[in-house]
């Protein structure tokens, strides 16, 4: 993200940016150290005539530890504490099985995220392990919704496998469980999250399926040709590009990610020992490609950082792992 993280917490792994205070168990205690407060407070202004003058229908969200101003709201924003807001991370197991990994501020406290492991629903794919996530993002400034959204990790190689299947509605069509849960702030945001709550307890079923999707795609070769296709469509050469490539032979953004793609395919990636010339493979070079070889925004290591994480969960990352994942199993 391109705003720098305020305060964090991690167990296990050190973050890629390096930030944020080690604990080898994170429990919802610590996460509420972590997490601020946040209350509604009426705005106001200066009358010449009138003294302090209330504006009507809005009110400023303010961080109770700083006193800091987060952003101002319309009264119909549902004030949620992010602390209520990651509660609902504890249903997704059921069992109590579940453990916070990461949790952290962002941007002076206006936006919030943690991930929980989910032990009970790991599953192995072609000889390695990979470990169900969920993913909360939120923000007391609009700048997104609530969302949990369910990812995967590639334990063995330490490849980040963000397995996100079609949002409800979005996209192609299909018949999987989507892997996004989005929440709006509204006066009524506590009801919603009480229906979260026995949504996110899916999250088995969710990763019961992807199991399945992954063992199809484990199961079913692809050529090189038909790899060669699929960069095509994943990363598009403009006619710009391609006359500019004629002319001068230099090769733009998209000529090298096709080629990169193809490479990690072809024996380059880090998960090359798992179902090598497979789709599987063909959907783990897209997404290390993604996750590991494109150029994030930013002028410090933190922003490139912060940056590289929002492009995988959020933006284009995102965007192209779904529909390479949509064209590898129509085809």
């Amino acid at each position: 993200m391109a705003h720098m993280v305020d305060r964090m917490m991690y167990s296990g792994l050190v973050p890629w940016h390096g930030l944020g205070d080690y604990q080898k168990e994170i429990t919802f205690e610590d996460a509420r150290k972590v997490l601020c407060n946040v209350s509604e407070r009426p705005i106001t202004f200066m009358s010449a005539d009138n003294g302090d003058v209330p504006v009507e229908g809005y009110k400023a969200i303010v961080r109770d530890d700083t006193g800091a101003a987060l952003c101002v709201q319309k009264e119909s924003y549902g004030t949620l504490q992010y602390i209520d807001q990651l509660d609902v991370l504890n249903a997704a197991a059921g069992d109590g099985a579940l453990r916070l990994k990461t949790v952290g501020l962002l941007d002076g406290g206006r936006q919030a995220f943690a991930l929980a492991d989910i032990p009970s629903a790991q599953f192995e794919v072609a000889g390695s392990v990979v470990l169900p996530y969920l993913l909360m993002s939120t923000s007391h400034d609009c700048s997104r919704l609530l969302r949990y959204l369910f990812t995967g990790t590639y334990v063995v190689c330490a490849n980040t496998v963000a397995a996100a299947l079609h949002n409800a509605g979005i996209g192609a069509k299909t018949r999987y469980i989507p892997n996004v849960i989005q929440i709006k702030h509204t006066s009524r945001a506590y009801e919603r999250v009480t229906v979260a709550k026995e949504l996110v307890a899916q999250a088995r079923a969710y990763f019961g399926t992807f199991n399945e999707v992954a063992l199809r795609l484990v199961n079913q070769r692809i050529s090189f040709a038909d790899m060669t296709r699929l960069t095509a469509q994943l990363f598009p050469i403009t006619d710009a590009q391609a006359e500019t490539f004629k002319k001068y032979g230099e090769e733009s953004s998209s000529h090298k990610a096709q080629a990169k793609v193809l490479r990690l395919f072809s024996g380059d990636q880090r998960a090359r020992e798992n179902a090598p010339g497979t789709k599987w493979a063909a959907y783990n070079a897209v997404t290390e490609y993604i996750d590991h070889h494109t150029a994030p925004r930013g002028q410090t290591a933190r922003a490139v950082a912060e940056s590289r994480f929002q492009r995988i969960m959020f933006e284009s990352g995102a965007k192209v792992r779904e529909e390479a994942l949509s064209l590898l199993l129509a085809a």
